[in-house]
């Protein structure tokens, strides 16, 4: 049995985007988008969040 002790996995810290309405919280939780993005606007790569401070959802550009 051969043992793996490259964990680097273990330790990868989650980056997350500020909030543009309060710039204080953090968008990390992720909403569904609605009917008209979904489906019309598919080519568009948009994601969106909801601010863990203020609640807004927002739509942001996924990064490459």
């Amino acid at each position: 049995m051969v043992l793996d002790l490259n964990k680097e996995w273990i330790n990868n810290v989650q980056t997350y985007r500020k909030c543009p309405h309060c710039q204080k919280g953090q968008l990390d939780t992720r909403v569904k988008r609605s009917f008209l993005v979904k489906y019309v606007f598919f080519w568009m790569d948009v994601k969106r969040y909801e601010c863990n401070t203020c609640g807004k959802k927002s739509y942001i550009k996924r990064e490459a």
